[in-house]
């Protein structure tokens, strides 16, 4: 009863107010956008313009680079998948190294750990020596590795190896991603990048493929063989950065090469691009960076939080006197 005394006092109809005004005021949008013609000028343009957005993709020459860049990654993932075999056949004694479970783990965990410090040096290297070069260092790196625990005959051997392994590929895993984001134009970048993870799911597919073919050679090959496979990718990556891939155009924007970033944009972006004007943005960009690096570090990022943290809290303010 008292609800509907309410409702009758005038809930009722204040809420049927609102919802006439409401619907008033989305006629008279309507109609204002709409015009005569019941569509409205903006209406056929902004559909022409999604439809247009929709038809556009990125060029060619941008697919193949990023393909060729998320090779990096299908190293990561082929290693995690043909360890999985692995694993087995070095605990054998007869045609593996007799590993027990601790020394396994070992194997195993300081592939993580190389990674780890290759991904941080990284972006130090790259800034130095240039992307295409940094996927070299990484590839070559990685060949390096894996060739040398292939051919171990011991486990201090076999721990070298893996170490550098990891440093490879964590190195790599950290370029690739940033280069496919520096050939890419910006709409098609969150689309590209990801093709980083893509291949990583695809490496370990390979991986597992490798270990089931070869888990029944003879005598010890065939974790050789399973790990030894994993040097095919890397050498056609150095083969790719030396004849195909061109440096990243952000890279030589910032190392004051700015012509050879216009020539390589043009190939990346559509016809008719203004290279110049992309050109001056990206300048802008690594001054920004530049700035931005010249005044905060992780130092001074993780002082402040824990100096935050340690603060205690500041005592809050008196509630003001009420008259």
């Amino acid at each position: 009863m008292q609800l509907r005394k309410w409702w009758a006092q005038g809930a009722g109809s204040s809420f049927f107010s609102l919802a006439t005004e409401e619907k008033t005021t989305e006629m008279a949008a309507g109609d204002n956008g709409g015009g005569g013609n019941g569509g409205g000028d903006g209406g056929p343009a902004a559909a022409a313009t999604i439809e247009s957005e929709e038809k556009e993709k990125p060029r060619l020459y941008v697919y193949v680079l990023a393909a060729f860049a998320a090779l990096n990654s299908v190293n990561l993932g082929y290693d995690i998948g043909v360890n999985s075999s692995v694993g087995y056949h070095l605990q054998e004694e007869q045609g593996g190294l007799g590993l027990n479970d601790v020394q396994l783990e070992m194997f195993f965990g300081v592939f993580g750990l190389a990674a780890i410090l290759g991904a941080l040096s990284a972006h130090k290297i790259s800034d130095a020596l240039g992307r295409r070069k940094a996927f070299a260092a990484a590839a070559i790196g990685f060949v390096v590795g894996v060739s040398w625990t292939a051919l171990a005959d011991g486990y201090p051997s076999l721990m070298v190896g893996r170490f550098v392994t990891g440093i490879g590929v964590g190195f790599g895993l950290a370029i690739d991603p940033v280069y496919i984001a520096e050939v890419s134009p910006p709409q098609f970048r969150g689309q590209l990048v990801t093709w980083s993870e893509t291949a990583t799911n695809v490496g370990i597919l390979l991986g597992f493929v490798a270990g089931f073919v070869f888990k029944d050679l003879p005598r010890s090959y065939p974790w050789r063989v399973m790990l030894g496979c994993g040097t095919i990718l890397p050498v056609i990556l150095i083969v790719v950065v030396f004849t195909v891939m061109p440096e990243s155009p952000r890279w030589l924007v910032a190392n004051g090469r700015e012509d050879e970033a216009a020539v390589i944009l043009s190939r990346c972006y559509a016809e008719g691009t203004d290279t110049n004007e992309l050109v001056d943005s990206i300048r802008r960009a690594v001054t920004e960076e530049q700035q931005a690096n010249g005044t905060m570090s992780w130092y001074k990022m993780l002082c402040r939080c824990v100096l935050h943290t340690a603060r205690p809290p500041a005592p809050l303010a008196p509630p003001a006197p009420t008259t």
